[in-house]
C-alpha cells in the first residue's frame, strides 16, 4: 500500500504571536519552524485536519502548493500553469486571491491578485467572489525578494469559532483572546526534554480566572474551552466540527477526518476543573456573553458588576481587555478607571494580564508590569501586559 506523501503546511497568526503558535503546534506533536507571520511544518492530511480543528491562536491554516521565482507576470503564469486547480475548486464555486508582495519586481499586490484571478477563471470557469461575500475557496500569493509561494486556505478564518453571534462593544477576536490566556501563564506549559527535540505540552489550568471587562464573553469562553480541552473547531453545544474548506477538496480523506474528530471528542472534559467568571457593568454585554457561552456549550458564572465589585482571591488570575480610548470614545475618565484597576490588582494580590492599547497603560494603572508581547487588535497596535511580572 502506497504511503501518503508529506505536505507543506503553514499556519498564520497576528504579528508578534508566532512563538505562541509555534508552541501550540509543538504540543500537537509536530515539528514547526517559526516564520514571519506564522509557523511552517510538514505532515499528512490527518495532521492538517487536527491542526485546523485544534489551533487556538492561528488565523488560517494553508497548504503550500507551489513555489518558485518570478520577476514578471509571464514567469508568474508559468508557475501557475500546470497546477491541478480542480482539486480545490469545483465548477461554479467561488474563490478569492490575496497577495502580499515585498522587495520584489512584482510589487503591486492588486495587479498580482488580478492576474492570478484571471488565470484561475480561465482554467476552471469559476469566478471570484463578489466583494463582501465569503468565497468557497481562498488562495494566497506571497512574493518576497522575487520568491513566490502559492498556498490554498484549508480551513477559512479560524478565529470565527461559531459561538459568537451576539457581540458587545469592541469585541476581541477569539484567537487573540486565546493568545492572551496562553501568554498570561494561566495555562501551564511544560517542556519535556532538551534542545531541538524538546516536546511541549499544556497542563490543565488549576487556578480561578476572572475577566472584569468581559463584554460579550470571549476571554472567559475561550478559557472554558481551554480548561475542558474543547478544540476551537468543536466549540458548539453539540461538539460537532465546524466545516472546513478542505472538506470540499477532491482528495479529502473522509476516514482520516472521522478518526481525527472522534479522537478530539474523546479528550473533552465534562466540566471545567476551575471556576471561570466574567463581569461587566453593562447588562446587554452580560446577556450577549450568556448567549455566546450557551452556543459554545460551556457553563460560566456571569455577573453584572463594576470591576471594583469583583471578589478576587489572592493568587487567582485576571485576564481582560479593558477599555483603552481608541475603541470606546465615551470612556473620558480613562485615567481614573486604570488607576482604580491597578489599585485593586495590587490590593487583591492577583496575577493580572491585560491588553493595552494606550501605550502608557502601566502608568495610568500605577503599576510596573511586564510587557509580554506586541501585536495588533482591529488594526491598532496593542501590548500584552502582566502584573506582577514573571520572575526569571
Amino acid at each position: 500500500m502506497k504511503s501518503e506523501p508529506l505536505h507543506a503546511f503553514f499556519a498564520s497568526t497576528s504579528p508578534g504571536l508566532e512563538f505562541l503558535l509555534e508552541q501550540e503546534l509543538a504540543t500537537l506533536g509536530f515539528k514547526p519552524r517559526r516564520e514571519l507571520g506564522g509557523a511552517f511544518w510538514k505532515g499528512r492530511w490527518r495532521d492538517l485536519y487536527r491542526a485546523a480543528l485544534s489551533l487556538r491562536t492561528a488565523s488560517h491554516v494553508l497548504v503550500r502548493i507551489k513555489g518558485g521565482t518570478a520577476t514578471s507576470f509571464p514567469e508568474l503564469e508559468l508557475l501557475l500553469g500546470n497546477l491541478p486547480w480542480e482539486l480545490w475548486l469545483q465548477r461554479h464555486a467561488s474563490f478569492r486571491v490575496d497577495a502580499a508582495c515585498r522587495a520584489s519586481a512584482l510589487y503591486h499586490e492588486g495587479a498580482v491578485v488580478e492576474r492570478v484571478s484571471d488565470w484561475i477563471t480561465r482554467r476552471t470557469q469559476t469566478e471570484p467572489a463578489p466583494l463582501g461575500s465569503e468565497p468557497s475557496q481562498r488562495f494566497m500569493v506571497r512574493i518576497v525578494h522575487d520568491t513566490v509561494e502559492l498556498s490554498v486556505d484549508a480551513a477559512g478564518p479560524l478565529h470565527r469559532r461559531g459561538y459568537r453571534l451576539a457581540t458587545a462593544k469592541a469585541p476581541l477576536r477569539e484567537n487573540l483572546a486565546a493568545a492572551l490566556l496562553y501568554a498570561s501563564g494561566w495555562v501551564p506549559a511544560v517542556t519535556e526534554g532538551l534542545g531541538r527535540g524538546a516536546a511541549v505540552r499544556y497542563k490543565t489550568p488549576c487556578t480561578p480566572l476572572d475577566d472584569p471587562f468581559c463584554g460579550s464573553g470571549t476571554i472567559p469562553i475561550e478559557a472554558a474551552l481551554l480548561s475542558r480541552r474543547i478544540p476551537p473547531g468543536l466549540a458548539t453545544a453539540d461538539r460537532q466540527p465546524r466545516p472546513l474548506a478542505c472538506q470540499d477538496w477532491q482528495d479529502f480523506d473522509a476516514e482520516a477526518w472521522e478518526k481525527t474528530v472522534t479522537s478530539l471528542q474523546s479528550h473533552i472534559l465534562s466540566e471545567s476543573p476551575v471556576v471561570i467568571t466574567g463581569g461587566d457593568r453593562d447588562d446587554g454585554a452580560i446577556q450577549a456573553a450568556r448567549a455566546n457561552a450557551e452556543r459554545a456549550g460551556v457553563n460560566l458564572v456571569w455577573e453584572r458588576r463594576a470591576f471594583s465589585q469583583a471578589s478576587w482571591t489572592p493568587g487567582s488570575f485576571v485576564v481582560t481587555n479593558p477599555p483603552y480610548g481608541h475603541r470606546i470614545s465615551e470612556h473620558s475618565n480613562l485615567r481614573n478607571l486604570f488607576a482604580s484597576f491597578g489599585k485593586k490588582i495590587s490590593q487583591d494580590s492577583v496575577a493580572a494580564t491585560w491588553l493595552d492599547g494606550t501605550e502608557h497603560g502601566e502608568g495610568l494603572a500605577g503599576l510596573r508590569p511586564q510587557e509580554l508581547l506586541r501585536t495588533k487588535n482591529g488594526g491598532l497596535p496593542v501590548r500584552f501586559l502582566k502584573f506582577p511580572p514573571t520572575q526569571a
